[in-house]
């Protein structure tokens, strides 16, 4: 198992605001991602998704390795970093239908979504109404 991080910045700050801890696999786009204003580590791959891949968002999300994430989550989000094995549970819960933070409702409005980010080449393919520079749900604090 393998997962990628992702520290998130607001623009122009020097300390990162938040984390994203993307699986590495062959799949649609996983993600759990640490939401600010609810203060939980939350599977959310729509989220992630333009942090990590729109060109919009290159100067404030950096990748970096597992021992600066767990710095980041520790000394700037006040917070643990799950490891590689909880991340894993999470993501396969939320994929084979269980609940968390969004609930099933949510989830199932967004399950179309979630199968299209593994073949998507840029955001506006993914959303083509997404709008730079909207607060999205969860990571706000972030923009």
């Amino acid at each position: 198992m393998s997962f990628s991080y992702h520290a998130l910045y607001r623009t122009a700050a020097e300390q990162p605001s938040g984390l994203i801890a993307m699986r590495v696999w062959t799949g649609p786009l996983e993600a759990v991602v640490w939401s600010v204003p609810k203060r939980i580590w939350m599977f959310a791959p729509e989220l992630a998704a333009p942090r990590i891949f729109d060109d919009r968002y290159e100067d404030r999300t950096r990748p970096v390795d597992r021992p600066e994430a767990e710095r980041i989550a520790r000394d700037l989000l006040e917070t643990t970093l799950p490891d590689e094995t909880e991340l894993l549970r999470m993501c396969e819960e939320r994929r084979t239908g269980g609940t968390g933070p969004l609930g099933a409702d949510e989830r199932a409005n967004l399950q179309p979504d979630l199968h299209r980010l593994a073949t998507v080449r840029s955001i506006a393919e993914l959303a083509p109404d997404y709008r730079p520079g909207r607060r999205d749900a969860g990571i706000s604090d972030v923009s």
